[in-house]
């Protein structure tokens, strides 16, 4: 099997809701970005040692699917679809990209998406670009990030023959 389908597979970083802090919008949106992000591990989620975390998101999701009033419309008990809103950030959270998070925007508290910890990114990657050297030496190994001159970052990792994958790149 190929190492790169048993894998979670990351989100990639950005809004997927703004301008709301309904409970139903969340519950929704939160929802069907927690589905896709399963369906695009299923290689990962369908090992035997994945099970534990497959049935938890299985559940979750539909519990989530089943918080509606008879309607379809309004929620059938509001208390309880807040917990889980607060369940599927928690969830969402375990997709986030390397360094990243699920959460609200630290500038607008109803922008939701995945983000950069800038702090984790500068404790624990070791090498950052910068005017006075731009690419790490040679025989460097392991995870650096690039920044240009307009603030663009770009996570790489450089393995034992010296090649540098990509990992992510935010503008």
């Amino acid at each position: 099997m190929n190492n790169h389908s048993a894998q979670l597979k990351p989100a990639t970083f950005g809004s997927i809701s703004h301008g709301t802090l309904r409970t139903e919008d969340l519950l929704s949106t939160f929802t069907s970005e927690l589905e896709g992000l399963a369906f695009l591990s299923g290689d990962f989620l369908s090992r035997p040692e994945n099970f534990p975390l497959r049935d938890r998101l299985a559940n979750l999701i539909g519990e989530a699917q089943d918080a509606w009033a008879e309607d379809g419309e309004t929620l059938a008990d509001e208390d309880r679809a807040a917990e889980m809103v607060d369940e599927l950030i928690d969830a969402l959270q375990q997709f986030a990209p390397a360094y990243g998070y699920f959460g609200s925007h630290p500038g607008d508290g109803a922008d939701f998406g995945f983000g950069v910890d800038p702090e984790s990114v500068k404790e624990q990657v070791e090498f950052v670009s910068s005017k006075e050297q731009e690419w790490p030496a040679d025989d460097f190994v392991g995870e650096w990030l690039h920044v240009n001159e307009r603030g663009n970052c770009t996570l790489y990792v450089r393995d034992e023959s010296g090649e540098d994958r990509e990992v992510w790149s935010i503008a």
